[in-house]
């Protein structure tokens, strides 16, 4: 599961035999989520992220939107 990017304690992930649609998981060690790619980022799932984690996770996938959509493509290898 290669980390895309690590930032205040949170770590963006995408696993190899990922499957659409495309996403990332945020772990930190309070827990996970999972944020869908496509469109407008969303919140899929939260497993014990506090709010501020989630919404720093949100505006960190925002400013890097481009890199983890080509690492996705690029890990998963799917089109």
């Amino acid at each position: 599961m290669p980390t895309i990017i690590s930032f205040a304690g949170l770590k963006f992930r995408v696993y190899t035999r990922e499957h659409k649609p495309m996403h990332v998981h945020v772990v930190s060690s309070d827990g996970a989520a999972k944020f869908n790619l496509e469109g407008v980022i969303t919140l899929v799932e939260n497993k014990g992220l506090t709010s501020k984690q989630i919404s720093k996770s949100k505006e960190i996938i925002a400013k890097n939107i481009d890199n983890i959509r080509r690492e996705w493509k690029r890990i998963v290898q799917i089109e």
